[in-house]
């Protein structure tokens, strides 16, 4: 299915997809740039690990892991 009508949006010069009533999928897959904060930087040999104790305590306690947003901040 498709329109023909056309959106107006004064805000939304960056977007290429609307969709008016809701989608329905299965899958969905969604890249974040790399500027974000979630590179691969805990993976160079000077990062410093955080004790698995402190880990598990921090999820414990918070519900996400450390340096990564929550669903609430994500969203």
């Amino acid at each position: 299915m498709g329109t023909d009508k056309i959106i107006d949006c004064a805000d939304c010069a960056d977007y290429r997809l609307f969709v008016k009533d809701g989608i329905h999928t299965e899958k969905i897959k969604v890249d974040i740039a790399a500027n974000n904060g979630w590179a691969d930087y805990v993976f160079e040999p000077d990062y410093n690990l955080m004790p698995l104790t402190q880990v598990e305590q921090f999820i414990k306690q918070n519900r996400h892991l450390p340096e990564v947003p929550s669903t609430a901040e994500a969203i």
